[in-house]
């Protein structure tokens, strides 16, 4: 009767383990498509480059209301473009690390993790980065039929707009969208210290 018990008792722990084993297979399956969805740094590079990136001459600030609005629709058209560059919104660290150089031809440091943090969400089990769907869009990518830009530079060479957006339809606003960004000279070129649009 005790061999019985003791034979019992060892097939249940081979099966245990057995199904232990399994899981941990599962699990690494699962891991290894994940990964296979992972955009690389040479893959990222190769989508990035053909993302051309809008003047940060000083000048812009000099010209009409219309232009520097188009400019900075153009600035968030090519922020989305770098952003959403990894087609299966995943990528590793290091392709991570040249977005974030990208990012930084326009921004600040500081101000490229925050778009990044806004847009990606980090992996630490997979060391990936995931776009959240829900945060695919940036604010002036809608088309606005009014703008109105307000403009004032500060007395340590920065540059601060405001521009606001809004839908009218049949002679009443339908919608409103709030833009913010500042800017500082940096060796003949403008940086993006700030850019933050709310609807």
């Amino acid at each position: 009767m005790r061999i019985k018990t003791i034979l019992a008792l060892a097939l249940a722990a081979s099966l245990f383990a057995a199904a232990g084993c399994q899981s941990r297979q599962s699990d690494d399956a699962a891991d290894r498509v994940k990964m296979q969805r992972t955009v690389g740094r040479e893959r990222l590079l190769q989508t990035m480059d053909q993302i051309s990136a809008p003047s940060m001459a000083p000048s812009i600030m000099e010209q009409s209301d219309e232009q520097i609005v188009t400019w900075v629709k153009q600035i968030d058209d090519w922020t989305h473009q770098v952003l959403s560059s990894p087609v299966t919104g995943e990528i590793d660290r290091y392709a991570m690390e040249e977005m974030r150089k990208r990012l930084s031809q326009l921004y600040t440091r500081d101000m490229a993790d925050r778009q990044i943090a806004y847009f990606y969400r980090h992996n630490g089990q997979l060391g990936t980065y995931q776009a959240y769907s829900t945060k695919a869009m940036l604010g002036l990518r809608s088309e606005w039929g009014q703008y109105e830009l307000k403009k004032s530079r500060g007395e340590n060479g920065t540059y601060h707009l405001n521009l606001k957006g809004t839908n009218v339809q049949q002679g009443t606003a339908r919608s409103a969208m709030q833009h913010e960004s500042a800017y500082r000279l940096e060796r003949d070129r403008l940086i993006i210290t700030e850019f933050k649009t709310s609807s």
